[in-house]
């Protein structure tokens, strides 16, 4: 496109020209972010760290975040605040240099937090905080501690599923894992509809129960709804329906995840 500038193209045909061998679509591209808000505040502090104090600028983003807290990146006591050597994170927190300059320079980073009246769903907004860089810093111990045993609890349930669905996907297995969650609903439309129809349209909603399992290959299933209710009411039949339809009688542990993993034998 840089070379030909003038030569359009659709963007469906952009897609089918990328190189297929470096260029992935999305849902061939394996996910190893976590998206919840302790990444994600971390992520944001050392971005504006790193745009205002030169000191910084090579600090580690992304995946590697935790490398700029530890010292050896696979000990369980560096993450989980144990180690006398980073304890305290000194390679990190000792470059910053308290002065008269950075006392009052004026910094701002963004911080997702939860939204006033946040009901009991815990909506969360992306705010911008200002401050001096001294507040940065100090707003980056805060969540060192609690973000540094996070990333040790997520890696550790990756590599737990792993091994799950290694030992699920062989020819002779008899364990199964099996993942399940709610999708978010659907509104259902009448063809042709008139337009007095669309202040109806809320009590038309569709609930998906979307379940993978990894037994002996690969399976994916779901269970529709007309229901809003995500509660056991609904959950209890959905698992009944998967387990006494969908489950084959060669899988006689399954291990079930949703937010933990737990077996059932």
């Amino acid at each position: 496109m840089e070379d030909f500038p003038h030569h359009k193209i659709c963007l469906d045909n952009f897609r089918k020209l990328r190189p297929k061998r470096f260029i992935k679509l999305r849902s061939k591209t394996p996910r190893n972010t976590c998206v919840c808000s302790i990444h994600a505040n971390m992520e944001f502090a050392l971005k504006a760290l790193a745009r205002a104090d030169p000191t910084y600028k090579d600090v580690a983003i992304g995946n590697d975040m935790s490398r700029n807290f530890i010292c050896d990146g696979n000990k369980e006591k560096c993450f989980s605040n144990k180690c006398c050597l980073c304890k305290h994170s000194p390679a990190f927190f000792e470059k910053f240099q308290e002065n008269e300059v950075n006392a009052t320079k004026s910094v701002t980073w963004e911080q997702w937090q939860k939204a006033p009246g946040g009901g009991i769903f815990l909506q969360v907004e992306r705010v911008t905080k200002t401050g001096t860089e001294s507040d940065l810093i100090k707003h980056i111990k805060e969540m060192k501690v609690k973000f540094l045993l996070h990333v040790l609890v997520k890696r550790n349930q990756a590599a737990c599923l792993d091994s799950y669905r290694q030992q699920a996907q062989s020819e002779d297995a008899t364990t199964a894992v099996l993942h399940v969650d709610w999708s978010r609903s659907y509104l259902c439309l009448q063809q042709d509809e008139i337009y007095a129809a669309y202040w109806e349209r809320k009590k038309h909603r569709v609930s998906i129960f979307t379940a993978m399992m990894w037994h002996r290959g690969e399976k994916s299933m779901a269970v529709a709804l007309d229901s809003q209710d995500h509660t056991k009411k609904t959950v209890i039949p959905c698992l009944h329906k998967l387990f006494s339809e969908e489950i084959p009688a060669t899988a006689t542990t399954i291990y079930f995840l949703r937010y933990v993993l737990t077996r059932i034998t």
